[in-house]
């Protein structure tokens, strides 16, 4: 007989992360995961239970992905809007970056956290799905793409909720979050198109009829950048409660530029395709992505500390790129700009060159509106928060100045707009007469605000030239110990 005392069992692997472990501890036994895991359980066994009665299977999936869709994109995620910032207010942000636990390591266990909650909400759908399945009108294939895709931006929406919580105003949070929810209506509206008999069935029947290297390269350069949106996310705000001795930008600086640069490649390989379309499955998601990446590094600290650029000294003034702070992110945010300008260049030259000036200077303003903030402080103390408020700011300012030019004859006044890229932009959408005009003026002002912000970048290179002096003795006197 067997006397051996039984194995201990326990409820998380000591292998996980304890970041990780605690949080998730912490989550799962909270009011608003229990309450929306057991009412949207309740509401799912009443919608689907209702096909017995004979309701409608189209009424019944819409409600179906309804609740789904608010609880994986909205209730969920929004529970990470205070999870850093409700660090900083219980005081209890200093004992953890005590621990030693890295500030990156820190975001991901509480996103980590927070997206396994949804991962199991999203498990526990699919019985509804296999029962709605079993009543009929239902392409489990399609509901499978559809859940799958309403995770990855739950883990999207997560990420950046849990970002934007490394900012200690709630006002300047709640402007985020709400510009946060509305973009996640494409991914609503590309949910209820899968679920769509026909429109469905069209969807599918043309990623079929691709070929196989093209399927494989959707679906794994869809993994793909959304599990790299997810890290800029949480960089950014790792970067945000790090300690001013931690150099967060040199990795994330090179992750950025593999991730741009293999996209660089494929969609220059892809302005030669067949398919006029099949580009922009790249580019579109390349320019997002670079805004992102340019909000991030223009709103990075100067650093402080020569420990913190002593080993990429050795590598001279190319370093730089890597260097902490806005100025060296100023050079590194226009070097990923120009790549996405190249791709657009080939492939409008590829295709004839029609609207190669209107495309080109399109994009070039909206990554020049991200360098503007650089030169107007309004906030001194966060340049993070000062980057929104200028750029909100500015979007006003176009919109009022669009009611006032529609509202009178002065239409010329619509050039009053041409003074940065946020605000040409607006005008140039809401004034088609002059649209051309501006559009040129708009571009040429953006540029002169990127030679203001470089004029500016010359002003701190002695901040990293002092840095560089210092980090050089550090190195001499290791050495020489």
């Amino acid at each position: 007989m067997n006397t051996s005392p039984l194995t201990l069992l326990r409820d998380f692997d000591d292998r996980l992360s304890p970041m990780v472990v605690k949080e998730l501890r912490h989550g799962l036994r909270t009011r608003m995961f229990t309450s929306v895991l057991t009412v949207i359980q309740l509401c799912m066994i009443l919608i689907v239970g209702s096909g017995v009665l004979g309701v409608d299977m189209e009424v019944i999936g819409n409600l179906f992905w309804g609740f789904a869709l608010a609880a994986l994109l909205v209730a969920l995620p929004l529970r990470g809007f205070g999870t850093l910032s409700g660090e900083f207010g219980s005081g209890t942000m200093d004992m953890l970056t005590l621990t030693s636990i890295p500030s990156l390591r820190i975001v991901f266990g509480k996103w980590s956290a927070l997206f396994s909650q949804s991962l199991l909400l999203a498990v526990s759908l699919l019985p509804y799905m296999v029962g709605r399945y079993h009543f009929g009108g239902v392409e489990i294939f399609q509901e499978g793409i559809a859940l799958l895709v309403t995770v990855l931006a739950s883990g999207l929406a997560t990420a950046a909720f849990v970002a934007f919580s490394s900012q200690r105003s709630v006002i300047l949070r709640l402007f985020l979050g709400v510009g946060l929810l509305f973009s996640l209506i494409p991914v609503t509206a590309f949910v209820f198109v899968m679920i769509n008999e026909s429109g469905g069935d069209r969807a599918l029947s043309e990623f079929l009829a691709l070929r196989m290297w093209e399927q494989v390269g959707i679906v794994g350069g869809l993994l793909l950048v959304s599990c790299y949106g997810v890290y800029t996310l949480l960089a950014l705000g790792a970067s945000r409660i790090a300690p001013i001795s931690e150099n967060h930008s040199t990795g994330k600086r090179l992750i950025h530029l593999a991730v741009l640069g293999l996209l660089a490649a494929v969609g220059t390989a892809l302005c030669f395709h067949s398919d006029d379309g099949a580009f922009f499955f790249v580019y579109v998601p390349s320019i997002v992505l670079t805004f992102v990446v340019g909000v991030d590094v223009l709103t990075e600290d100067m650093p402080r500390f020569p420990s913190v650029v002593q080993g990429l000294v050795r590598w001279g003034k190319p370093g730089r790129l890597l260097y902490p702070g806005w100025a060296s992110g100023v050079w590194f945010y226009s070097l990923l700009g120009a790549l996405n300008l190249g791709m657009l260049t080939l492939y409008v030259v590829q295709r004839s060159g029609s609207d190669l000036e209107e495309s080109f200077l399109w994009v070039a303003c909206m990554l020049l509106s991200a360098v503007l903030p650089v030169c107007l402080r309004i906030n001194k103390t966060n340049r993070f928060a000062n980057w929104w408020v200028v750029n909100m700011g500015l979007g006003v300012a176009g919109v009022l100045l669009s009611i006032v030019v529609n509202i009178s004859d002065a239409k010329t006044g619509s050039f009053l707009g041409c003074i940065t890229p946020v605000t040409g932009l607006f005008v140039m959408t809401n004034h088609y007469q002059f649209k051309d005009e501006i559009l040129v003026a708009t571009a040429l002002v953006g540029i002169g605000w990127l030679v203001a912000a470089l004029a500016l970048v010359s002003r701190e290179n002695k901040v990293y030239a002092l840095l560089e002096t210092e980090a050089k003795e550090l190195d001499d006197g290791s050495k020489s110990s």
